[in-house]
């Protein structure tokens, strides 16, 4: 690699060959932990841009002395960005965040130094950081000179700050994502600071507008080029399937999205953290139907009924695929009993709810009577268990509500909700179809309210025996009250 000046006239022509604006430079303040807040060890001291001052432009910018060699900076773009997204799984905004900087650092040059010798590669990593990407490369196989080295060290730093790998992970896919995004990475990742000073927050709004105002429309959609305008449906590339609707990739904001598949009569779910790609062979936990844990196979469909897995069996409920925890009772008529914290089938002696149970052990069937109601509690929800059948829940049926269950042990009625898989209703006003039709309440520990109650809203009256809630003018010990026809509140 031989000396060389380079000039900002130099860069504009081998760069991104666009007229961009510069940052406002600033003097990196002392490295803090992003965790703590507290001053950081050697390991994450913050790096040396390259490139970062206030002129208006290239002719205008000052000349910096650099060790670089003859290198294609488009191709080294197009690998930054296909590393982020692809690799990375990271979307286009969270990419144009970071290109942003990178831009700012190397110019998306990968074998560059500073003048002063302390500061390496795309990121100008300096210090410590430069020898810690030289020591990861060494360990893993890499060269730390090459792009894919590097990128593999910038991934496993960023690991090491979840708070910010989690924000470029959620960041809408938007322009002013790209921002939040550029301004983010320049803060946490660049300055490793939580104190910045007023420079340092120009800084990082420079490396916003660079990411929103260069990066974002350059690369927005870029990807999907070669998607048809208007379609819906699978896409492969690089071997990922992705889905799109109407000629827009689905599934790469948030924590992804769940998609039915008509063609094949399948769910899938896209999954954020790799761009939108279909997830295949994962656990997803999803907040509909009460909120379930998932299971998506080789192919990324839904798995449904039995499962065998890693040397246990497993069962997802048919219609909804909520994996089952607890008592069940399957369709050959075994009844069985799943782990409640990790869904696998249980064999021999088990203990539930203090009883002893025994099971087969080569088909897990319960071995003797399974008669008899009981609660039992699954991730923090109750459920109710008639003759090892759950009751409260037959998603196949889209009318079905749940169960109304009457407990002789507490001497208490109880409401099992359809739409939490069967679990007791607490704190809840539930219309009932039964004497006439009433509306009930339920409290914070699911019984059902008889008398009078009073919440945050106002004060309502329960009948003493249906515990229908009263409405219009009620006499109550010989006193006449009004409440609201609608709400059922106390009015007078």
């Amino acid at each position: 690699m031989k000396r060389k000046i380079l000039s900002l006239a130099l860069a504009a022509a081998a760069a991104l060959s666009l007229c961009l604006p510069a940052a406002a430079q600033a003097t990196p303040e002392s490295a803090l932990s992003p965790a703590t807040g507290e001053a950081a060890d050697e390991a994450m001291p913050p790096l040396m841009p390259l490139f970062d001052n206030d002129s208006a432009s290239y002719a205008e910018a000052p000349l910096f002395l650099a060790s670089y060699g003859n290198e294609d900076l488009a191709a080294n773009e197009q690998g930054v960005y296909a590393y982020l997204t692809g690799n990375m799984g990271l979307n286009t905004a969270a990419a144009a965040g970071i290109m942003a900087s990178m831009y700012r650092e190397s110019r998306f040059y990968v074998d560059i130094t500073n003048d002063y010798g302390t500061a390496y590669g795309l990121c100008q990593w300096y210090g410590s950081r430069w020898t810690n990407l030289q020591n990861y490369c060494n360990t893993y196989g890499y060269n730390w000179k090459t792009l894919d080295g590097q990128m593999h060290f910038l991934e496993y730093e960023l690991n090491s700050l979840p708070s910010l790998l989690s924000t470029l992970r959620s960041v809408p896919n938007t322009a002013e994502g790209a921002y939040r995004a550029g301004y983010d990475w320049c803060q946490y990742y660049e300055l490793v600071t939580y104190n910045p000073s007023q420079s340092d927050r120009d800084r990082c709004d420079s490396r916003g507008v660079l990411a929103r105002d260069t990066f974002w429309p350059k690369y927005a959609n870029s990807g999907d080029a070669d998607v048809p305008a208007g379609y819906t449906g699978w896409f492969s590339r690089d071997g990922r399937d992705y889905w799109y609707e109407n000629g827009v990739r689905q599934g790469t904001t948030g924590r992804g999205k769940e998609i039915y598949d008509p063609a094949s009569d399948g769910w899938y779910w896209l999954d954020a953290v790799q761009g939108g790609a279909k997830a295949v062979n994962k656990d997803v936990y999803q907040d509909t139907n009460g909120g379930k844990w998932v299971r998506y196979d080789a192919n990324g469909r839904m798995v449904k009924g039995e499962n065998f897995q890693n040397g246990s069996w497993y069962y997802f409920e048919p219609v909804t695929g909520a994996m089952v925890k607890g008592p069940w009772t399957l369709p050959d008529g075994r009844h069985v009993y799943y782990d409640p914290q990790y869904g696998t089938m249980c064999y021999g002696q088990v203990w539930i709810n203090g009883l002893s149970y025994t099971f087969d052990w080569l088909d897990g069937d319960l071995t003797g009577s399974a008669a008899g109601s009981f609660w039992f509690t699954v991730d923090g929800a109750q459920y109710w268990y008639e003759n090892w059948v759950r009751q409260g829940w037959n998603p196949a049926d889209p009318n079905y509500r749940g169960k109304e269950i009457y407990d002789p042990a507490s001497n208490a009625w109880y409401w099992l909700d359809n739409v939490q898989q069967g679990a007791k209703a607490v704190s809840k006003d539930v219309y009932l179809d039964v004497d006439g039709g009433k509306w009930v309440r339920y409290d914070a520990l699911g019984r059902m309210v008889k008398g009078w109650n009073s919440s945050s809203a106002g004060t309502c009256y329960f009948d003493p025996l249906t515990g229908a809630m009263a409405h219009g003018p009620v006499w109550i010990n010989g006193i006449l009250y009004q409440f609201d026809w609608n709400t059922g509140l106390l009015l007078s």
